[in-house]
């Protein structure tokens, strides 16, 4: 995950798009081999089990891949690859920021 965050005023940059789908591709296969027991809420502030009435969970999921959604019901791998189009369409970077 070398190249996800990699500047935090620019983003992933456009040069990088290539690395960039390839660590989302090599995440996305990760994830795909962990059950959602293996999901964990916060490394920051030590919570471990994750809330049972979070709307952007899918506790029906299979895999971690399909376990953390938007409101529209995509996974975050979904999304991410929407972002790597759009990216290639605008020839522009892709700053990722926490959603508030």
């Amino acid at each position: 995950m070398n190249h996800l965050y990699f500047d935090e005023k620019t983003g992933v940059r456009y040069e990088d798009i290539e690395k960039f789908e390839n660590e989302i591709d090599i995440i996305k296969k990760e994830f795909s081999n962990l059950s959602p027991n293996d999901a964990i809420w916060s490394f920051e502030d030590n919570v471990l089990e994750v809330p049972s009435n979070m709307t952007n969970i899918n506790y029906d999921a299979v895999s971690l891949v399909d376990y953390y959604q938007n409101s529209y019901k995509k996974n975050i791998f979904d999304i991410f690859f929407i972002l790597i189009e759009d990216m290639r369409y605008y020839k522009s970077n892709c700053k990722i920021e926490l959603e508030k």
